[in-house]
């Protein structure tokens, strides 16, 4: 049926349409096959044991708990950056959850959402609760907003989970502050061990030297705090490149280049000269394929009797493969390296021995893992120091393994691509002419 309004033209019914589309999309088959196609190749089963190219063991004895392994050069040259792609099974082949700690400076301080409530006064003591809520997040500090000049306040924290019955978690801490002339101090806040208690209860006490009455309290803050020092793990670097002469800036200088053999997170490069005093302007690169990267320049510098014969340089974290240190020597002659080594920001491993079966393995190398965000690394927000420390075995292939079962966008990336863009020209194609016909 065909409808016409004046001298326009005609307009086919819906029916009509839909059977023009539905024959546009039948002769289009092939190419929506296609398109699923790619997105099948796309979504193969990435968590697949044949997928992890290399396997570790863990030298895990029975009767362990909390152990702790730090991933040595072999394993971190094999893994995704992120390391991602971690993976622990246990003798019966069931993944083990882990938490990783990268031993970076640390220096966080999070306030977490809190209610304060019944403050009061008791003789010289002014007391209030604090309320964080049923989430049950970590904390281990608090700050105390009080009034006064010049004063050493003692004070204590006590913790609850119903707000009936208190457990003390610390004593003997003191707020105080003092100023004179070009010299102020002022600690407002209070260190105990981490808690999850949902309740907490500060005291204040006035000065006894100085006081008479209880300080105010205007108020509290709960915070988790996190410090840690850092930990580097030192690697050597075992072949050295030999100088090669070349020119500074019109000035005399010499240029080693320090390959890696992988691509490893690196913070730092340490140097053993076997020249016994020098202080020479150095610069330090990451080579690229069209201009090298600066990482750090400075005095690459060791003082007449050294506390230690190494020279260090430091610069931000980066994933590299070689490094080129060029040195300005001038007229003196050049460096002679004993031994270079470079300096990665410890990354470690933590896991309960106690929730799987020995022998346990590591296994690593798969791009396309999965990071597996286990719930057992909020039990260990921070590295376990009493943890048990075990050692990783040599590098083995992964028995499992098999390159056949990389997705296709792995083995031939570019037929992906060609794939994609034919199933977008080919959708293009049938809109175009779906709205060509409906015009």
């Amino acid at each position: 049926m065909r409808w016409r309004c004046g001298h326009g033209p005609a307009i086919q019914s819906r029916g009509a349409q839909g059977a023009v589309r539905r024959g546009i999309l039948a002769r289009q088959a092939p190419i929506l096959a296609l398109v699923a196609c790619a997105a099948a190749a796309l979504g193969q089963d990435l968590e697949s044991p044949t997928r992890w190219q290399f396997v570790k063991s863990v030298g895990v004895e029975p009767g362990l708990g909390m152990v702790a392994i730090e991933l040595d050069r072999e394993t971190l040259g094999n893994s995704r950056e992120d390391l991602g792609d971690l993976r622990l099974r246990d003798a019966d082949d069931r993944e083990v959850p882990y938490a990783l700690h990268i031993r970076r400076k640390i220096d966080r301080r999070e306030v977490l959402t809190a209610r304060s409530f019944d403050q009061a006064t008791r003789g010289q003591t002014t007391e209030i609760a604090i309320d964080l809520g049923e989430d049950g997040a970590s904390h281990n500090e608090v700050e105390i907003s009080t009034g006064g000049d010049s004063f050493r306040r003692p004070v204590r924290v006590f913790g609850s989970d119903d707000g009936e019955s208190w457990a003390l978690l610390v004593e003997n801490a003191f707020l105080f502050r003092f100023e004179s002339p070009g010299f102020d101090v002022d600690e407002s806040s209070v260190r105990y061990p981490e808690s999850r208690r949902r309740f907490l209860r500060v005291e204040l006490d006035a000065d006894s030297a100085s006081e008479d009455e209880a300080p105010t309290i205007d108020s509290v803050s709960v915070r988790l705090a996190v410090e840690a020092q850092a930990r580097d793990s030192e690697m050597p670097l075992f072949g050295i490149a030999e100088r090669e002469a070349t020119r500074e800036r019109g000035r005399a200088a010499s240029k080693y280049i320090f390959d890696l053999e992988a691509k490893l997170p690196v913070r730092g490069l340490r140097v053993d000269a076997l020249n016994a005093v020098f202080s020479r302007p150095y610069r330090l690169e990451v080579p690229g394929d069209l201009r090298p990267r600066t990482v750090s320049a400075g005095k690459l510098t060791r003082e007449a009797e050294p506390d230690e014969r190494f020279a260090t340089i430091e610069f931000p974290e980066a994933f590299v493969s070689r490094l080129s240190l060029i040195v300005t020597d001038d007229r003196n002659p050049p460096l002679e390296f004993a031994r270079v080594s470079i300096l990665v920001a410890a990354r470690e491993v933590f896991f309960d021995a106690s929730e799987g079966t020995p022998p346990f393995r590591l296994e690593f190398g798969n791009s396309a893992a999965q990071t597996p965000h286990y719930d057992f690394a909020t039990r260990v927000p921070t590295p376990p120091e009493d943890a048990e420390r075990v050692a990783l075995g040599s590098l083995q292939a992964n028995p499992a393994y098999d390159p056949s079962s990389a997705p296709l966008s792995e083995r031939a990336p570019w037929l992906i691509y060609v794939a994609l863009g034919a199933a977008c020209l080919a959708l293009f194609m049938i809109l175009r002419r779906i709205a060509a016909l409906l015009s």
